[in-house]
């Protein structure tokens, strides 16, 4: 029995698939979140955001910052989500100056998700 093209084609290309995906959120002056991937320098207060979409098996952790310029908020998932796998937002705050590497461990990928912010006054 032959099988529908498009089925084929997802058998073809779900391996390459198998990373995560990093989509970027809102960036704009007006007290929106900034994109945690791309934020570089923030100053103290700032909210930091990133959407991290799996496709595949596994899901992103808890994430290990590495120092207190940075505080965790809180992750939820999206209410419309991709039947592939999870899409998680990651919500921070710049909460001191200094510089923080942030570390988000992948349950089932050797390679977690990391960015560095450097926080100012």
């Amino acid at each position: 029995m032959r099988t529908a093209p498009l089925l084929d084609l997802m058998r073809a290309i779900t391996p390459l698939l198998s990373s995560a995906v990093i989509l970027a959120t809102a960036c704009s002056s007006d007290g929106a979140a900034l994109d945690l991937s791309t934020a570089g320098t923030v100053s103290v207060g700032r909210k930091l955001s990133v959407t991290l979409q799996t496709i595949g098996p596994g899901s992103y952790g808890t994430p290990e910052i590495s120092s207190d310029a940075v505080e965790f908020l809180e992750m939820t998932f999206p209410e419309l989500q991709n039947p592939g796998g999870p899409m998680q937002v990651y919500e921070f705050r710049a909460a001191a100056p200094g510089p923080a590497d942030v570390v988000i461990p992948h349950s089932v990928r050797a390679e977690p998700y990391e960015a560095s912010v450097t926080v100012r006054k």
